[in-house]
């Protein structure tokens, strides 16, 4: 397990001198701790310093976290630099660089896992497509009104009813009910209107 914050009360992970960032720094500005104590290492050594290596996934501990869950670790390259997610920073410490345009996908399911074994290079489309097959991802049903709840439709399910029970043509009842024969004979084949039941 991660090492917690030596602050009485506080559950956040440590992150320096047993205090986790926000005690940490309340401590510098009020000159508890010396200037220069913290030393942030290299991008590989702040990586390896959240990680909680188990036989499955390897977890993020660190507090820097996305909306979603994934790992964060903060200003890679210095203190103007930007946020790096941390499974792609395991897929380039372990396996390389990401092909520009490439996501890193997680075989787990886990956002918070980094274990390389459980991570994979694809595009956003597969991605999505892997989201889906999984239930991960659900597509919202969309609905398409049709019969008589169509805004367009001039028909009735009467009318629909009398047209199939009748031998006659399509052109008496297109122009009866002022519609195409076309549409006529989809209603009467059931192309159209296929919950009616004669």
């Amino acid at each position: 397990m991660y090492k917690v914050c030596s602050i009485e009360g506080c559950e956040k992970p440590a992150e320096a001198r047993c205090l986790c960032n926000t005690h940490y720094m309340q401590q510098r500005r009020a000159n508890l701790l010396p200037i220069g104590t913290r030393a942030r290492g290299t991008t590989e050594e702040r990586f390896w310093r959240f990680v909680e290596k188990s036989d499955g996934c390897w977890l993020w501990i660190g507090s820097s976290r996305t909306k979603k869950g994934y790992g964060m670790l903060p200003k890679v390259g210095g203190s103007k630099g930007k946020g790096v997610l941390a499974h792609r920073l395991s897929y380039q410490i372990h396996k390389g660089e990401i092909p520009e345009g490439m996501v890193v996908m997680h075989s787990c399911d886990n956002p918070s896992c980094v274990n390389p074994d459980h991570l994979s290079i694809g595009t956003q489309s597969q991605n999505i497509k892997e989201a889906i097959a999984k239930g991960r991802k659900v597509l919202p049903k969309l609905s398409h009104p049709s019969g008589a709840d169509h805004p367009c439709s001039k028909l009735t399910e009467e009318n629909v009813i009398e047209i199939r029970s009748s031998p006659m043509m399509d052109t008496v009842y297109a122009k009866r009910f002022g519609v195409s024969p076309a549409t006529v004979r989809r209603a009467r084949i059931g192309m159209s209107w296929g919950n009616i039941t004669p």
